[in-house]
């Protein structure tokens, strides 16, 4: 039987192993130099790791005495706000509030809990290497996913050192987010559940990304995928998944859980609210454009943006509809349909900051675990690479030429970029049906 995605062997070109197997090599030894930068910065640097977001959050006291370190001043009011939007260690049922901090709901706030009652660099540190181990066997799970679609899935042994080289990624690591554990892991496993043809299973564990909301975006656009092939039950799966935790949640604190829910619900509204000013370090194209917009016009124009935005996922299922149609059933629509999921995320999420685009690196970790059709192949994985290319220069443009890096810069540019994944989706159909053949690729 040909393989769903591969079609025909790959030409290798003179010296393409050797640039790989050197590509490999840089990545490694770049992602051990971070590892070592970040385990020496929690220790021998303390005002570096207290500018982290996950010691500002569950250490606000730690944080507070370095700011004060030398004064006798006692704490101002910005001091005391900090600490009352933060983990109490006294009280496991309080949540981290502020959507610009870890914001989880309350039955997560436990490993936090436990976490609080060690030194701050023990604490941060045991977060990150957590972060990159999950990391490591969720990429794992991808190139086990790969054979599990009788694809010739590529060898994945070293390609997550690579994400070492994803700008967002670095920070979230960093900075000791839960946009790994929280987020980027629960959908890898997922996947791997789906594509090995364990629709509910893989939909009752996306269903834990809604605690990183936007991958529900991809799960989502997964699910009506495979529901428009006749395979229902992963968009059930995601249903009682998502209706079983955040009834637990609700079960183990009532009102932690609804001060979460009230908590991330400005991050959302906000947008619509033009007297609002937000700040620039944000990464999706709706809010973009609305910053951009002169105050006067705003009342009247906001809508029409996010109209647009409506326009672009309506499009997208459309588009993943099409795919479905047009191809046989041996044809597995769950990878290009939940990497097209992804790439919407900068394009109609409200409220996403640029750590967030840490789920893009979903995006090519899936790709490169695949050897695609001939002509899809290189058109994906130079997507993935020019998308990363051009996320890491605008972080370096916020970084040194703040007041010119208008956010509305990426999102154009993840536009184009988008439409041109939507004509490798189309091309990928044609390749499947035999109607591209090598000598036709441009």
């Amino acid at each position: 039987m040909t393989p769903p995605l591969l079609a025909w062997r790959k030409i290798v070109l003179p010296g393409e192993v050797a640039l790989k197997s050197s590509s490999k090599q840089l990545a490694i030894g770049w992602g051990f130099l971070l590892i070592l930068a970040m385990a020496y910065g929690d220790f021998a640097m303390p005002k570096w790791r207290d500018q982290t977001l996950y010691v500002e959050a569950l250490f606000p006291a730690e944080r507070s005495g370095a700011s004060r370190e030398g004064s006798s001043h006692e704490a101002g009011p910005h001091e005391a706000s900090a600490q009352e939007r933060t983990i109490t260690r006294s009280t496991p049922e309080r949540v981290l509030a502020d959507p610009l901090s870890l914001g989880y709901p309350p039955l997560y706030s436990i490993f936090f809990k436990q976490l609080s009652t060690l030194r701050p660099s023990i604490s941060l540190l045991i977060w990150q290497f957590a972060s990159l181990l999950v990391l490591a066997y969720g990429v794992f799970l991808l190139g086990a996913g790969a054979s599990k679609m009788d694809a010739q899935g590529s060898e994945m042994a070293d390609e997550g050192w690579f994400a070492f080289a994803f700008l967002p990624f670095v920070l979230a690591i960093w900075n000791g987010t839960g946009n790994v554990i929280f987020g980027l892991f629960p959908a890898m496993l997922g996947y791997f559940a789906v594509v090995a043809k364990k629709e509910f299973l893989g939909g009752f564990v996306l269903a834990l990304c809604f605690v990183d909301s936007c991958l529900l975006v991809p799960a989502s656009v997964m699910s009506c995928a495979l529901l428009a092939r006749g395979k229902p039950r992963c968009l059930i799966g995601l249903l009682v998944g998502l209706a079983f935790f955040m009834g637990v949640n609700y079960w183990f604190a009532p009102a932690a859980f609804t001060q979460w829910l009230q908590a991330n619900l400005p991050a959302t509204i906000v947008q619509f609210d033009p007297s609002v000013k937000l700040p620039w370090f944000v990464a999706n194209l709706p809010q973009a454009v609305t910053m951009i917009i002169p105050l006067e016009k705003q009342p009247g124009l906001i809508q029409l943006v996010w109209l647009g935005a409506c326009a672009i996922v309506l499009i997208v299922v459309y588009q993943v509809l099409q795919l479905v149609r047009k191809t046989k059933e041996n044809f597995n629509v769950a990878p290009l349909s939940f990497v097209t999921g992804i790439y919407l995320i900068p394009l109609v999420v409200p409220g996403l900051r640029y750590l967030d685009l840490t789920c893009l690196l979903l995006l090519g970790l899936i790709v490169f675990s695949l050897e695609w059709r001939q002509a899809t192949d290189w058109r994906l994985k130079t997507l993935v690479r020019v998308s990363a290319i051009a996320i890491n220069a605008y972080g370096a443009l916020v970084y040194f030429a703040a007041p010119i890096a208008y956010p509305v810069i990426l999102g154009v540019c993840l536009l184009v970029l988008f439409r041109r994944l939507i004509e490798a989706i189309h091309l990928a159909a044609q390749e499947h049906e035999g109607l591209v053949r090598p000598v036709d690729i441009d």
